[in-house]
């Protein structure tokens, strides 16, 4: 796991990974137990950081548009996209 981001309510660690060669946007528990992706089966992301109330996380897909960035809330997986 590379560069680990604790949410502001000390809840949850999000964290970048390459597993089965996908480098992928992971969420855990504080004590590394439910490791889940958080970035959608498709999508190869990077820099991962938690929006202040805790609720969402934006990250940088690894694609060749530069002003792409998704947003997904935590709480319902909904996502926000804003492409080029």
């Amino acid at each position: 796991m590379d560069d680990p981001q604790w949410s502001p309510d000390g809840k949850k660690i999000i964290a970048t990974a390459t597993i089965n060669e996908q480098q992928k946007i992971y969420i855990m528990n504080p004590d590394d137990s439910n490791l889940e992706p958080l970035t959608p089966p498709d999508i190869r992301a990077i820099h991962g950081s938690w929006s202040s109330d805790s609720k969402q996380v934006i990250f940088v897909p690894m694609t060749t548009c530069t002003r792409h960035k998704r947003t997904i809330q935590k709480s319902t997986a909904r996502r926000e996209e804003r492409a080029c």
